[in-house]
């Protein structure tokens, strides 16, 4: 096997790579013409502070969604960052920084993934990360999942290997496919789904719903859900852009659509029983009609 000595130094070549993109000699190489073209060294960021390479990831992310063409060497480098970054939580300084306590709190150091056990605490209703942890998390998952190659993270490898082959076929579709098929019987609640991969692909979900633009169909069918099991105050809780807190409203939905795993049913009675007909099969705490459009928007 590979010495102590040897991990640790790769350990920190992959910190400081994650600091200064300019370390990274692989991906800057690779994605020099991307990252000039489409501006992902400067964008946002000041001239005083290190170009972070989650920034440049982010930025040529943002890129592909809009339908550029990116060298393909270029994307596989990115795949590989990805991929180091999901085996070790540690090598983001920026979760390392503003995750410490909580790490240690929710005994997340002594998990398999740290990652997963953070996305737990943070979808739990009885337990709250740091303001800037939170943060970190949600710019680590929109760095690390999106377009995401389903075998590149090893929690969700594990939870949802079986569920892959039995109805995805991934030797026919691309990886990003994968992860299209996999939320599609998420949201389906087939047979192939089973307990474990539901629960890591909903901690996923959760963190990818934020960015989610809430329709004016959803927003209609989900306002009494919004307020008695989301707390949505605010008249316009689509408008994420008014108030921060708005952008947690969607997640909250999602959420309720699948009942706690830790058979915590308190919030099963809900006072207007007729506005909340219960689906038997998915245990959604959701009206039929906005469980209707919270799906719809999921797929």
């Amino acid at each position: 096997g590979m010495s102590n000595k040897c991990a640790q130094h790769i350990t920190r070549r992959q910190k400081l790579t994650s600091l200064d993109y300019k370390v990274s000699a692989s991906l800057a190489g690779k994605c020099k013409s991307d990252i000039e073209t489409h501006k992902c060294s400067s964008n946002d960021v000041s001239t005083d502070e290190v170009v972070k390479l989650s920034h440049i990831i982010v930025c040529l992310e943002d890129a592909l969604f809009n339908g550029a063409q990116l060298a393909s060497d270029c994307i596989s480098a990115m795949d590989s960052h990805r991929h180091q970054l999901l085996q070790d939580l540690s090598i983001s300084p920026e979760i390392v920084k503003h995750c410490h306590t909580d790490l240690v709190t929710y005994h997340c150091n002594d998990k398999d993934s740290k990652l997963h056990c953070l996305m737990n605490v943070s979808m739990s209703r009885d337990a709250q990360l740091d303001v800037k942890c939170e943060k970190a998390l949600e710019d680590f998952i929109r760095e690390t999942e999106e377009g995401m190659d389903w075998q590149a993270d090893p929690a969700l490898e594990e939870a949802c290997s079986d569920v892959v082959f039995s109805v995805c076929s991934p030797n026919k579709i691309s990886k990003e496919n994968v992860m299209d098929c996999l939320m599609d019987n998420l949201a389906r609640e087939t047979e192939a789904m089973t307990g474990d991969c539901r629960r890591v692909l909903m901690q996923i979900h959760y963190f990818m719903a934020r960015e989610v633009i809430v329709d004016k169909k959803l927003y209609q069918s989900c306002k009494k859900d919004a307020n008695s099991l989301c707390d949505a105050t605010s008249k316009n809780w689509h408008k994420i852009t008014d108030d921060p807190r708005n952008k947690l409203v969607f997640p909250c939905l999602v959420r309720n659509m699948y009942k706690d795993d830790d058979g915590d049913d308190k919030d099963d009675e809900t006072e207007d029983g007729d506005q909340h007909e219960k689906d038997e099969d998915t245990d959604s705490l959701l009206s039929k009609g906005c469980e209707h459009q919270v799906e719809r928007v999921l797929r």
